[in-house]
């Protein structure tokens, strides 16, 4: 078998060398492309049993055509036909990597002249490594296509999808920062783009990208967008509106807790088409700031990507992070001020750790709250409870419960929290503190009247 492939070898060589020396193109092209199909037919015969010596018979065919001696546009055309050739050949998968490695090798030294065979070839061998689930590397071989270089293939519309492409492909291995690099790129394109199959692309693309970063107010904000596409133009289901949706309430569930935050809980809340989702429960639990207990943390995280609920710093997830801190914000809207050691029993932390949270969302301004170190206290402000205070001054530790109920419609419920919260706390607060300032004022005037009677 060994001596028959190399007279198969020699055969050939001496083939391609007659090929070469012929005058007439087209006949040329016409026995390349023999040669050609007999070296597929070949691989396709063999198929799992073919070896390295169809790799050297590949290359050296390609060899052959690198010469310069050959015209262009017959070496043109038939690297053309064995695109197609790889595309259609039935071999396995690792093997048909090896063959397009190995041909892209010897292009490599023309592959300016090339470019379109080349750029076609890279596809193929991330069309290849993207079945195989081998994201990463079917994203690097879509890099090697000169897509910025002065003689780039194609348009602008064959960047531009490249481009997202790549950028696919590197979030499905959760790497952000190459993702982004080919997402700017992308975005220089994008601005002239007339096609809506480009610009969806392009929209959920950069929705994910933003999710992936944990920049999850953004990522709501853009996933809510693509909920409101028009299915028409976009070429999208309903279905597809309402799943965008759905990760906009998740993004949102995962967003830091504060005043940003509650603007998109409550403009996905208004929005009639939540009602109907299975995380409804917990988003009417952001948006009314109640406490998520684990049962509602369980059952949010089934929404959720795999990393989203791993650890990734001090040993928390993103899930836990963005459940503490909620929690957080609805102690504040029950209590006027609390001692660490019960806030950290009401959030399942530690003392240190409450305080650390706590210091953390105050300076970032998304609570508005004071840290008493010496006694070891949260104060929150009237803004965010509606503790009384007694008459000679001192916070009493009161919790504040907004009595709302379950039955009642959304607009109700949101009433009833309004009025509670923010009217009653305020009049309590106001008429308690006046009534202090008339009872030090009387009293003066006593102290007045026994002195000078």
């Amino acid at each position: 078998i060994a001596y028959f492939q190399v007279i198969t070898q020699n055969t050939m060589e001496h083939e391609l060398v007659e090929i070469a020396s012929l005058s007439d193109g087209q006949e040329q092209i016409a026995r390349y492309t023999v040669v050609l199909e007999g070296l597929f037919s070949s691989i396709a015969r063999r198929g799992s049993g073919s070896d390295e010596n169809d790799i050297r018979s590949i290359t050296g065919f390609v060899h052959h055509l690198c010469d310069e001696r050959i015209p262009l546009a017959t070496s043109l055309n038939i690297l053309s036909k064995m695109c197609e050739s790889f595309a259609s050949v039935s071999v396995e998968r690792k093997f048909q990597r090896k063959l397009l490695e190995a041909t892209l090798q010897v292009l490599d030294a023309r592959a300016v002249s090339f470019e379109k065979s080349v750029s076609a070839l890279y596809e193929l061998l991330a069309e290849s490594h993207q079945k195989d689930e081998h994201w990463s590397l079917a994203a690097e071989a879509l890099c090697h296509i000169p897509l910025l270089s002065a003689v780039a293939t194609g348009a602008d519309h064959y960047k531009l999808d490249t481009f997202l492409k790549i950028s696919q492909l590197y979030l499905e291995d959760n790497r952000s920062a190459q993702a982004e690099v080919y997402m700017n790129r992308a975005s220089a394109f994008i601005t002239n783009c007339q096609d809506p199959e480009l610009k969806l692309k392009y929209k959920v693309c950069y929705a994910k990208l933003q999710e992936a970063k944990g920049k999850f107010i953004e990522a709501c904000a853009r996933y809510y967008e693509l909920s409101n596409l028009d299915t028409k133009i976009y070429g999208v289901s309903k279905e597809e509106l309402i799943q965008a949706l759905s990760y906009a309430v998740t993004c949102a569930a995962l967003a830091p807790a504060g005043p940003v935050r509650s603007r998109s809980l409550r403009m996905l809340f208004k929005d009639e088409r939540t009602k109907k989702l299975p995380t409804i429960n917990i988003l009417r639990a952001l948006y009314f700031s109640r406490l998520l207990f684990p049962k509602q943390v369980k059952t949010l995280a089934s929404f959720l990507k795999p990393s989203q609920v791993l650890p990734v710093s001090n040993h928390l997830s993103v899930l836990q992070t963005a459940v503490l801190e909620h929690n957080m914000l609805a102690v504040s809207s029950l209590y006027e001020n609390i001692h660490f050691g019960q806030l950290g029993l009401i959030l399942d932390i530690s003392a240190e750790r409450a305080e650390s949270v706590a210091a953390k969302m105050i300076n970032e301004k998304r609570m508005i709250a004071s840290i008493d170190q010496i006694d070891s206290v949260l104060v929150f402000s009237a803004s965010h409870s509606g503790a009384l205070f007694s008459t000679d001054g001192d916070h009493i530790e009161q919790p504040r419960t907004v009595n709302v109920d379950d039955g009642a419609s959304p607009a109700q419920d949101m009433n009833k929290a309004f009025v509670n919260s923010e009217h009653d706390g305020a009049v309590l607060n106001w008429n308690t503190q006046i009534a202090s300032l008339c009872g030090s004022v009387e009293s003066c005037a006593t102290l007045i009247s026994l002195a000078y009677p």
